[in-house]
């Protein structure tokens, strides 16, 4: 199977230290917490994110989550989301070029972004699970899941394609998403696909 370059889901949420043991620490607090509160044993598989998904409908069932736990139980998401991916598919923890502080795992030739999906499931957007994230990885890496592109503008797509080439993603994206209406997975992506179009 052949491999490409990319970015999987698209929410940029910094996390601020790329620090692989401090990680996987949190990870297993996820374990745990998840175990005492919800009555849950994790195993680190595919499918227990699943029941992580669970976990997350539970948390929301009496509305969204306050400031503080969601931050907490974003971080514990994210990083067991992102152990998930490297014991299943192999790689390492990353981060994002030109996106400061925005940790990823590098798997199967393309980034993904756990604590983007663990934000998303956590904020109860529709159609959003880490299993399903988890399992779209192989898809995204051979290029069967296409990313989203920018609509490109003639009048409206040069700023953006000047701030792409010189690094400022952040700017890009934050401009694609004002000039086309883009939400920021979509924008994200578009952005990432735009600059492999200029750099071909």
């Amino acid at each position: 199977m052949g491999t490409r370059q990319g970015v999987f889901d698209g929410s940029i949420l910094a996390v601020n230290t790329l620090d692989p043991a401090g990680l996987r620490q949190v990870a297993d607090e996820c374990v745990a917490l998840v175990a005492t509160e919800h009555g849950t044993r994790l195993d680190w598989s595919v499918d227990s994110l699943a029941e992580l998904d669970d976990v997350c409908a539970a948390l929301l069932a009496d509305g969204p989550l306050g400031d503080e736990r969601f931050e907490l139980w974003w971080k514990l998401i994210g990083a067991y989301t992102g152990e998930v991916l490297l014991r299943t598919y192999g790689g390492s923890w990353t981060s994002v070029d030109g996106v400061p502080g925005s940790l990823a795992v590098s798997v199967i030739g393309i980034s993904a972004l756990p604590f983007g999906i663990a934000a998303r499931v956590l904020r109860g957007e529709p159609h959003k699970s880490l299993a399903s994230f988890a399992r779209g990885v192989p898809a995204v890496a051979s290029g069967e899941e296409e990313s989203p592109r920018l609509p490109v503008d003639p009048a409206r797509q040069p700023a953006i394609d000047e701030l792409i080439l010189a690094g400022r993603y952040a700017d890009a994206i934050a401009a694609a998403r004002e000039a086309y209406g883009l939400t920021m997975n979509d924008a994200f992506h578009g952005v990432l696909a735009r600059k492999r179009e200029l750099v071909a």
